[in-house]
C-alpha cells in the first residue's frame, strides 16, 4: 500500500505459528515408554516401529537397548517423583497419605515395570540415584503410617515395603493381562497390605474347593 509521498511500504503478514517439532530423542523416549510398559520384553525393533524414527538415529541417540532403558527409566522415575511431590500432603491423616501414596505408585508407577525384567539394569547407578529420589516421598509417608498404627510397627521396614512393592507389581500385572480393572487396582493393594487375605473378623471361613 502506498505511505507517504515518495515511498512505499508493504503489509507483511504475520508468521504462521507451528507447532514444535519433537527432537528424535523424545520421539524415541515417548515411544519407548509406551512400549515398554504394555511389553516389557519389547525389542529395539518395536520402538523404532512406534516412534517413526530410523533405526540408525535411534542408534545414534542409543548405541545399546541398555542405554535406551536406561534413559527411559529416568525419565519414568522422574514423572512419578513429580507426581508424587503434587500429591503427598502431610495432613496428619496417615491413613489417608497412604492411600494417597498408593494410588500415585499404582497409577504411574506401571511405566517402570519394565525395569523388573530389565537384568541389565539392576544395580545401575544412574537408576538406583533416580530410585532415591523417589524414596524420599515414599518414606515420610510409610513411617507416619507406621507411627500412628496403619502399618505394623512391628513388622521389619524393609520387608514390609518389599511385600507392598510386589502387591503393586502384581496389580499392574494383572491390570495389563485384563484380569483387574484399572480403577480397582489401588484399592485391591490397600486392602491387601492392611488387611491381609484373611477373613474379616466376625465372619465364618467357608471352604473353597476352587482352583
Amino acid at each position: 500500500m502506498t505511505g507517504r509521498a515518495g515511498s512505499t511500504t508493504t503489509t507483511k503478514r504475520a508468521p504462521t505459528a507451528t507447532a514444535p517439532r519433537a527432537s528424535s530423542r523424545d520421539a524415541l523416549l515417548g515411544a519407548a515408554l509406551r512400549v515398554l510398559t504394555t511389553n516389557p520384553g519389547a525389542t529395539i525393533d518395536d520402538v523404532v516401529a512406534a516412534s517413526g524414527v530410523s533405526r540408525a538415529t535411534m542408534f545414534r541417540q542409543f548405541p545399546t537397548r541398555t542405554a535406551l532403558l536406561r534413559e527411559v527409566g529416568v525419565v519414568a522415575y522422574a514423572a512419578l517423583s513429580d507426581a508424587l511431590a503434587s500429591s503427598i500432603v502431610d495432613d496428619g491423616d496417615a491413613t489417608a497419605g497412604l492411600r494417597r501414596l498408593l494410588g500415585v505408585l499404582v497409577a504411574h508407577g506401571e511405566q517402570l515395570r519394565f525395569l523388573v525384567s530389565a537384568v541389565e539394569l539392576y544395580d545401575d547407578p544412574v537408576l538406583d540415584a533416580a530410585s532415591l529420589d523417589v524414596d524420599r516421598f515414599i518414606v515420610p509417608v510409610v513411617d507416619a503410617a507406621r507411627a500412628a498404627g496403619v502399618l505394623r510397627a512391628d513388622v521389619n521396614k524393609d520387608w514390609l515395603w518389599a511385600a507392598a512393592d510386589a502387591l503393586i507389581f502384581a496389580a499392574w500385572t494383572e491390570v495389563s493381562r485384563g484380569t483387574i480393572a484399572r480403577n480397582d487396582a489401588t484399592a485391591f493393594v490397600e486392602s491387601a497390605l492392611l488387611h491381609g487375605f484373611g477373613p474379616s473378623p466376625g465372619t465364618t471361613p467357608k471352604n473353597d474347593h476352587t482352583r
